[in-house]
């Protein structure tokens, strides 16, 4: 389990609170807050610190995290290490300047426009048009913008669906089915637990499709993937999502654009698109 899995199951927990049931929240609630001490504590120390019985913590490592409370400890020290590492990255980088943060985002929505090319966007509409059912997959803030997409989608009659902690990601896998369309949102697409979902979709035998700024993911030729290709151009000073976030929400609109004008092209009368000419053809460029 990653680090990352961890935290989303926390957050989880406490932000669905209605499901997660109250005591659940106030354990991951205090978990996350002294995420430094909980390394260190024995299983009796945290269930006092909650307020609750060791039986308790440890229902609530299975029923949360699908662990022990020892592999808990041993995830939540490799949580802080992250978290200590990226602070001391972020202080050792230079600062970057506002105005240079936008001539790279520029830089980089000019780059993602040429790359969208009414060829790449036609595709991508057939792909969606044709789908029995969408899954949409991301990781932190590309997961975010999967939940985007597919709210998007919906709005519009295309079902589609995403999910939003890795436990539940890897639990819709047992859904798939090979006339099923997988979007994978993934600047980098190297991310491990994207890549078990990929290899997971790809033995299914779905269509899949990449958004991301990894432009060497798909193989030439490939007939069941294809590419959604944004700027690879990222602010790599800091360790999050700033200007690949960007590009890659830029993707998903042109292609909640470009599906729309289709929709908008058939005639409802009698079902049939209209003459070429006769509406925008999704096209950035």
């Amino acid at each position: 389990m990653s680090m990352y899995e961890i935290y989303s199951n926390l957050r989880t927990c406490i932000e669905g609170i209605g499901q997660a049931g109250g005591m659940d929240s106030h354990i991951a609630l205090y978990v996350l807050e002294h995420h430094e001490e909980v390394p260190r504590m024995a299983i009796g120390d945290l269930a006092r610190a909650c307020n609750t019985s060791i039986a308790t913590i440890s229902r609530f490592c299975r029923r949360v995290n699908g662990s022990d409370w020892r592999t808990f400890k041993d995830q939540m020290e490799e949580y802080g290490a992250w978290l200590r590492s990226d602070s001391a990255v972020s202080r050792f980088h230079d600062r970057i300047d506002i105005p240079w943060y936008f001539d790279t985002l520029e830089a980089s929505l000019y780059q993602t426009r040429r790359l969208l090319t009414d060829g790449v966007l036609e595709q991508a509409v057939d792909w969606l048009s044709e789908a029995a059912n969408i899954y949409m997959y991301g990781s932190s803030f590309s997961n975010i913008a999967a939940r985007e997409a597919c709210e998007k989608l919906n709005r519009i009659n295309r079902l589609c669906f995403s999910f939003s902690t890795v436990k539940d990601q890897l639990g819709s896998l047992v859904h798939l089915k090979p006339d099923d369309l997988v979007v994978f949102i993934s600047f980098s697409g190297t991310t491990a637990h994207i890549r078990k979902l990929y290899l997971r979709a790809k033995m299914v035998g779905c269509r899949i499709m990449w958004i991301s700024g990894n432009q060497a993911l798909v193989r030439e030729g490939s007939s069941r993937e294809m590419l959604v290709a944004v700027s690879p151009l990222a602010l790599h000073e800091y360790r999050t999502s700033l200007v690949e976030g960007i590009s890659l929400r830029c993707a998903i609109d042109a292609l909640y654009i470009s599906y729309t004008n289709r929709l908008r092209s058939v005639r409802p009368e009698t079902g049939d698109a209209l003459p070429a000419g006769g509406g925008d053809d999704g096209g950035l460029g």
